[in-house]
């Protein structure tokens, strides 16, 4: 995989998927999304709004967007409370130690793990990259967009899970692929 203009595209749709789990929606936001991933948004702000704290932030029934909440159940071997610091060593191996900025969020949070992803993906690290998706992401992020899907209230919530689900199937798969 070398970087040309649909790798750079690439990288910068992971991040800006990573910013959809991290941004109280707006209209800048679903205006980058209509654009970035082609979402036709019809509905009103304030429903995507209400849908997004209900579904990542509210008080209950939510869906955290944070990997050890998801993958620890299939490992019997991973207590959930590992799973940051399994990821944390796995981007300090590859030179990435989390800034001030990121380290409001878990390390396995959705988020991270994208903006991680898109400098695998800027950095050429191709083996990384397939370890990381085989190691973390494949093991959680389709289920969970498909969980996002279930539970969404909003079209754009589910589309943004689908899109996203599409996404990561399709570069696991074509990583593999190389």
């Amino acid at each position: 995989m070398i970087l040309d203009s649909y790798n750079k595209e690439l990288a910068e749709t992971y991040k800006v998927l990573a910013n959809l789990f991290t941004t109280l929606p707006n209209d800048e936001l679903i205006e980058q999304m209509q654009e970035e991933l082609e979402l036709n948004i019809k509905e009103p702000l304030d429903a995507i709004v209400e849908d997004y704290n209900r579904l990542f932030y509210g008080t209950t029934d939510t869906l955290p967007p944070i990997e050890s909440l998801y993958v620890y159940n299939k490992n019997p071997s991973t207590e959930y409370y590992q799973v940051p610091d399994i990821v944390s060593d796995f981007y300090r191996s590859c030179g990435v130690d989390l800034n001030e900025q990121l380290t409001q969020l878990p390390p396995d949070h959705i988020a991270i793990e994208f903006i991680f992803i898109s400098y695998l993906i800027e950095n050429n690290l191709i083996d990384e990259l397939r370890a990381f998706f085989k190691e973390h992401i494949i093991k959680w992020v389709p289920l969970y967009c498909d969980m996002i899907q279930e539970r969404a209230q909003t079209q754009f919530y589910k589309e943004v899970a689908a899109i996203t689900k599409e996404i990561v199937l399709s570069d696991y798969e074509e990583i593999l692929g190389e």
